[in-house]
């Protein structure tokens, strides 16, 4: 799941930008946690120590 994560990344972001402040891992946790766990954006948000607006443009 993650390798997948890393290509498909790497495709979207080929011309550069802005670096993301959470890891691919770290997303992909996050993600896992909001749809098994049916936690919030806020909880995983200061689980991780972000804004919650950082979790939801990457989403």
């Amino acid at each position: 799941m993650l390798a997948v994560l890393k290509t498909a990344y790497q495709l979207k972001h080929a011309k550069g930008g802005r670096k993301p402040k959470l890891s691919l891992e770290d997303f992909l946790m996050a993600t896992l946690q909001y749809v098994r766990e049916y936690r919030t954006y806020e909880q995983i948000a200061a689980d991780f120590g972000i804004h919650e607006s950082n979790l939801i443009r990457r989403s």
